[in-house]
């Protein structure tokens, strides 16, 4: 695992996954708080790095796993599973639906990561995985939302 600055120091480079975080932080050197910006800029490096335990360790240490990222080669503004999908990995779109990564996101052309596989030809795997969570997280929302309204109409 490694912290690295948006500057790309690299802070730490060692794993310890099984540990209770706070002790793992204390064991890793993380005992000082390091800024939003650093732990978002470790996860983006870990997803470049396709280093699936280092994605789910800046997690854990509270990395946005639904931050926005503009590459340097275009004005397309897409998320961390946006990329992940066009890096083409199976694996690592599955771990970041798991830790929470929002498969209805659009980018800044209003795709999901669900149309950038079908307009890549990427893996059918990624495609189904993505349709499966999105379907998920629509019940999910869905659910809640009469949930709120049912406690609002008690309320009345």
């Amino acid at each position: 695992m490694y912290l690295a600055t948006c500057e790309g120091e690299v802070l730490y480079k060692r794993s310890r996954w099984r540990k209770g975080l706070e002790e793992a932080k204390i064991e890793m050197g993380l005992s000082q708080e390091y800024s939003q910006d650093d732990k978002d800029y470790s996860l983006l490096q870990a997803l470049l790095e396709n280093n699936r335990r280092a994605i789910r360790e800046m997690s854990v240490l509270g990395a946005n796993i639904n931050m926005i990222v503009r590459p340097k080669s275009g004005r397309t503004m897409c998320s961390i599973l946006h990329a992940s999908v066009v890096l083409g990995d199976y694996k690592t779109v599955s771990l970041l639906l798991r830790l929470g990564a929002n498969p209805l996101v659009r980018d800044s052309h209003g795709l999901s990561p669900r149309d950038y596989v079908l307009q890549g030809k990427k893996s059918g795997r990624i495609a189904t995985v993505l349709k499966m969570w999105a379907q998920k997280r629509s019940k999910a929302v869905n659910d809640d939302r009469l949930a709120e309204k049912r406690k609002k109409e008690a309320v009345a």
